[in-house]
């Protein structure tokens, strides 16, 4: 509030690490079902949820950022900004202009690789499993011709 005065962890804060946190599950959820799943296109359409639940979050703790008034206060250079001193106790930073730092750069970015994620993950499962015909090979066992014409075009290879 003031110089001596006393402190409160603004609100927006827990709210902002809450959902950072819970974009960071989602992120782990979406590489671990890629693993996991056995059907191509199944876990590409549940990474492809996933990343988009880490997208929501992601925009929301950053809008939750900027929103927030004790935030925009510290970007103006109005604010007070609680810190430990050398003696153990608290006191105030003011009238410093704070900028927005690499955790919320950070933020921006992920929900940018989230979102195009995203979109790969949903042409994946729109895809889904299908293998090229010309890739897909019968039962039939595969004959080799041992004539001697052909080992005597064979190059012997030494690795």
């Amino acid at each position: 509030d003031g110089l001596d005065g006393t402190y409160t962890q603004p609100s927006e804060t827990r709210v902002i690490r809450a959902l950072t946190v819970t974009t960071i599950v989602f992120l782990v959820l979406a590489a671990t079902s890629c693993c996991t799943t056995i059907q191509t296109g199944k876990r590409a359409f549940i990474a492809g949820v996933f990343t988009f639940l880490s997208t929501i979050f992601a925009i929301s703790a950053f809008s939750t950022f900027v929103a927030s008034p004790w935030y925009k206060d510290l970007h103006a250079g109005t604010g007070s900004l609680p810190t430990m001193n050398t003696e153990g106790s608290l006191t105030a930073v003011t009238d410093v202009k704070l900028y927005y730092g690499p955790s919320l750069l950070s933020l921006i970015v992920v929900s940018v690789c989230s979102l195009v994620a995203t979109f790969n993950f949903c042409t994946a499962a729109k895809v889904g499993g299908e293998v090229p015909e010309d890739i897909i090979l019968d039962d039939s066992p595969l004959e080799f011709n041992d004539s001697e014409a052909d080992m005597k075009s064979a190059k012997v290879v030494q690795v």
